[in-house]
């Protein structure tokens, strides 16, 4: 207690001695030749305000702009990965339940590795083909034991969604819409794995009817997802190509210094037995 009371005692009569010192020497400038003590005064303050100046409009935008570089591609690998996800998600359903058209599920497959604007229609058309299946054509299995089924098949897929992607898109710098959507997701997963642990215990029977819910937040979680992944594809493509100028100059310069090197070492030397004859 002592020693605390002893350390800000000491602090305390610190800064007051400092306030002093500092007081001291300002009103001792000033006294012994005031024009030029004014003129350092304004040299130190202009040169404070533009040191001020420059850290806050150029250095912090050096670092936020250099922060932005490294989480662009931070953010394209988790474009990629998610639409991966989603789309080999959604065409397993073709796997665990009996509809015929299975088109949609080919177009979904189509932007896994890429953005596609007929994923999201694909998306689309397959939760209106799940949506109107009543029927499990099963003696054995309802929709819902199909759903179970279905859920142990993607459980890989939703827990990367969950658990990795999306907290790793809302560190980054993400669009409100997009938030909504991956929320939107995340609900309609708790909301199926709800439904699953119901129909595991009680036989409840609807299990199934939250599967066309997850593949619609699905689809609308690729589409707000798109146009932000096709950005990010075209910025790596851009830093891609000015690399490659970089290099292809950086190369031509190299072999013109090794030409200019195997031209001198090809150049023909005078002997000195040549010269002193002439």
């Amino acid at each position: 207690m002592n020693r605390l009371y002893l350390k800000d005692r000491f602090i305390r009569y610190s800064l007051i001695a400092i306030g002093v010192i500092v007081v001291l020497s300002l009103f001792g400038g000033f006294l012994l030749d005031w024009h030029g003590f004014l003129e350092n005064v304004l040299a130190s303050i202009a040169f404070s305000g533009i040191t001020i100046i420059v850290g806050l409009f150029f250095v912090d935008r050096l670092i936020e702009h250099r922060q932005e570089q490294q989480w662009a591609r931070v953010r394209l690998l988790t474009y990629r990965g998610l639409a991966a996800h989603l789309c080999d998600m959604a065409s397993m359903t073709m796997v665990a339940f009996p509809y015929g058209d299975q088109r949609p599920a080919g177009r979904i497959l189509e932007g896994r590795n890429e953005p596609r604007e007929a994923t999201v229609a694909g998306f689309e058309r397959l939760t209106d083909v799940l949506r109107n299946l009543t029927d499990s054509t099963s003696r054995t299995k309802s929709l819902s034991d199909m759903a179970v089924e279905f859920y142990e098949m993607v459980r890989w897929d939703l827990g990367q969604i969950q658990t990795v992607l999306t907290p790793r898109l809302l560190e980054s710098a993400t669009s409100q819409k997009l938030i909504d959507a991956l929320m939107e997701f995340d609900h309609a997963h708790r909301a199926l794995y709800s439904a699953i642990l119901g129909h595991k215990l009680v036989i409840t029977q609807s299990a199934y009817h939250y599967i066309p819910d997850l593949i619609a937040a699905a689809g609308h979680l690729y589409r707000e997802m798109r146009p932000h992944w096709e950005r990010a594809e075209q910025d790596l493509t851009k830093d891609n190509g000015l690399a490659d100028g970089r290099d292809m100059r950086l190369n031509s310069e190299a072999e013109g210094l090794g030409v200019l090197t195997t031209s001198r070492k090809d150049k023909p030397r005078r002997s000195r037995t040549s010269s002193h004859r002439h």
